[in-house]
């Protein structure tokens, strides 16, 4: 309850109205109103059935939110391109953490290493949705013949870089590498975004 009023976990708006509402489906109102007249004094109820007025699609976030379209319930939607014979040559422009001024790259850059996380397994909660509604740790595109079997996929990850040496090295670069900035800059880590594995506190085996 905010102010007496009923509040859903997932409804974001207080106490700032222009953050989202994520809460859906309905509820039962029932208001309590005491009577004192007459000869039997009591309380009286009234329900009511209130709609939670939010949508799923108020906290999506990830890459498919700035490239695709979107239903009518606000959801991205899958591209799906017929290309035989034909081939595919499409660009899809991700916004950068600059333009979000954001302090991390999780909403482009998907790399991460399995050992910073639970034994083999992918971050829970990744917020990336990359070519459609399901939520993904891959930006993932799948190759379907006419009976809709798999043909091919390919699933990309794109990774940061803490140093420009690393970067250098491209494939066989270490995309995370830890320590400090050289001296005058010590005190300051080389990662200057947030990555999947600066995140202890959601994921206790990341470092």
């Amino acid at each position: 309850m905010v102010n007496g009023e009923p509040k859903c976990n997932f409804d974001h708006t207080q106490p700032d109205t222009d953050r989202p509402n994520c809460c859906t489906g309905k509820y039962s109102l029932v208001v309590r109103t005491w009577n004192g007249a007459g000869a039997t004094p009591g309380y009286q109820s009234t329900s009511t059935l209130v709609d939670w007025g939010g949508k799923e699609s108020n906290c999506l976030a990830g890459a498919a939110m700035d490239t695709q379209s979107r239903d009518k319930d606000g959801h991205p939607e899958t591209d799906i391109s017929y290309v035989e014979g034909t081939g595919l040559n499409r660009t899809y422009t991700i916004n950068s953490p600059l333009k979000l001024q954001t302090f991390s790259n999780l909403y482009a850059a998907n790399y991460f290493d399995p050992a910073d996380h639970a034994p083999n397994t992918v971050p829970k909660g990744h917020i990336l949705i990359p070519f459609g509604y399901r939520s993904s740790p891959y930006y993932e595109l799948d190759c379907l013949d006419r009976a809709l079997e798999y043909k091919a996929r390919i699933r990309i990850m794109i990774r940061e870089w803490n140093t420009y040496s690393e970067w250098q090295k491209k494939g066989s670069g270490d995309s995370n590498v830890i320590g400090f900035e050289p001296n005058p800059w010590g005190a300051y880590g080389l990662g200057d975004l947030f990555d999947w594995g600066n995140f202890p506190l959601v994921y206790p085996n990341s470092r």
